[in-house]
């Protein structure tokens, strides 16, 4: 399914965000000032609307979306076609791979993802959501519901 069609949405006063949690890689860039989901509920302050379009923006995996509810254009970076390979500093691990700018992806039985401008694709080998990374690089299956419950994002 495309992304639109799974995700989740939850609006604020001047924003919307969609969310599929299936994608998230556990960056933690969303948790910066309490969490996005908060963030929008204050989207009226410009310092946390502001705050808000940062975190979704800089979310690799592209779980994150966020949407001017004037305009109805989603906050996106124009990414030059890149692939990205991530070191997690703070966890002393490598994460996945980030692909950027709307680079297709092909199955091995040669069907395409949805072409998306941001992306993260397991290369550890753990993901139970393969070929999408879920952080399982440094998490396990618990920890990710404990992570996701901490910060409102189940």
């Amino acid at each position: 399914k495309p992304y639109l069609e799974k995700a989740e949405t939850f609006e604020g006063p001047d924003l919307k965000l969609t969310d599929v949690h299936e994608l998230c890689d556990h960056s933690r860039f969303c948790q910066r000032s309490g969490g996005i989901r908060n963030l929008i509920q204050k989207s009226d302050d410009p310092e946390a609307r502001q705050t808000a379009i940062e975190e979704a923006m800089i979310c690799p995996s592209g779980r994150l979306v966020l949407w001017d509810k004037k305009t109805g254009k989603p906050f996106e970076k124009e990414f030059e076609s890149s692939i990205v390979l991530v070191h997690d500093k703070q966890k002393g691990c490598e994460g996945p791979l980030w692909v950027r700018g709307g680079i297709p992806i092909e199955s091995a039985d040669g069907s395409l993802y949805e072409s998306r401008n941001r992306v993260t694709l397991c290369r550890c080998g753990k993901s139970e959501n393969k070929p999408y990374c879920d952080g399982s690089h440094w998490m396990n299956s618990q920890q990710k519901l404990e992570f996701r419950k901490k910060w409102g994002l189940e």
